[in-house]
């Protein structure tokens, strides 16, 4: 059900007005809170100082390091009709084929072609499938939020897209793409624009709460696995 109503929406990709700026019209198959969004100013978000990843996500560049080197390109994509589709595509072709794994007993290991997973397994393989469309790496954060603004929920990992008309979301738990400041969450933390082994905090107050829920990455957690070594079974981490 949900492959068919995703896609319909993806089918409604027909054109794109190239104006710059927040309330520039986007294709339809975007989706209409989206458009809405960006009408009402979505941005880029504010990025502040580094802080420390996840072990599962150092664990994660271990073993497929391709997904974690830098290529130099700009970070911040031009929306254009055929962006769109990729962004809409890849949500919805991800979002219908992984299926959610709720055992939810191993979050260090990040699977790259997994069909089942956590959050994680959709974010990473969202940011694959679109570096394999050309995106540049830099415009592809892997992002920390929290779905409700209350610190003590779970923590939930999504993608944003840096983009000329805002930082927008792939989400595995919606079949649209939103606006970053249009999904409700609370933003933790994301990768760098700069350096994707890099992590910048989003919000104010987050470090010290990351600190004392025992977020700290060990040093060596880099080094947790040969680059080489296979994914192991089993689903992923932060969801």
């Amino acid at each position: 059900m949900l492959f068919r109503s995703v896609s319909k929406i993806s089918l409604g990709l027909i054109a794109v007005l190239l104006t710059a700026g927040p309330a520039a019209a986007l294709p339809g198959g975007v989706g209409a809170r989206l458009k809405e969004g960006l009408a009402r100013g979505a941005t880029s978000m504010v990025e502040g100082a580094s802080t420390s990843g996840y072990k599962g996500f150092f664990i994660f560049c271990a073993n497929y390091p391709e997904q974690c080197t830098g290529d130099g390109k700009a970070a911040t994509v031009e929306l254009d009709e055929q962006k769109a589709r990729d962004l809409v595509e890849v949500n919805t072709e991800v979002n219908t084929r992984v299926v959610p794994d709720n055992r939810g007993n191993d979050f260090d290991h990040w699977q790259l072609y997994a069909n089942f997973g956590h959050c994680n397994e959709y974010a990473i393989q969202k940011r694959k499938a679109l570096i394999d469309r050309g995106w540049p790496i830099g415009a592809l954060a892997l992002s920390v939020v929290h779905t409700s603004y209350d610190k003590g929920n779970l923590l939930h990992l999504v993608l944003s897209v840096r983009t000329d008309k805002g930082d927008l979301v792939l989400d595995n738990l919606r079949p649209l793409v939103l606006p970053w400041n249009r999904t409700g969450y609370g933003w933790v933390m994301r990768q760098s624009a700069s350096d994707p082994l890099r992590w910048v905090l989003l919000g104010e107050d987050v470090d010290p709460w990351l600190k004392a829920r025992g977020r700290e990455v060990p040093a060596e957690a880099v080094a947790a696995k040969a680059p080489n070594a296979p994914p192991e079974p089993g689903p992923s981490d932060a969801g």
